[in-house]
């Protein structure tokens, strides 16, 4: 996913990263400052919620970065089996 840096977050906002079990400190940190270049934020509220099985979800107040088992299998069933 690519934004134009007109589209990115203003800074100061919050993001909040879901990821689905506790990460090392180097690990979480990376994916911190890659998820803060994209939205262009500066602060990331990290939530664990395992129901989203792998992967991570990254949310601001206008844009959705979804890169979670649980959204790759919804997609799946969705196509397969339509909106049921």
């Amino acid at each position: 996913m690519k934004m134009n840096k007109k589209d990115k977050k203003k800074e100061g906002e919050e993001i909040i990263l879901k990821i689905a079990r506790r990460l090392d400190k180097e690990t979480l940190e990376s994916l911190s400052e890659k998820i803060k270049k994209v939205f262009g934020g500066e602060e990331i509220k990290v939530e664990i919620d395992e129901s989203i099985i792998g992967g991570f979800w990254a949310k601001s107040k206008n844009y959705l970065i979804d890169c979670t088992v649980k959204g790759a299998l919804n997609k799946i069933k969705n196509k397969v089996y339509g909106n049921l």
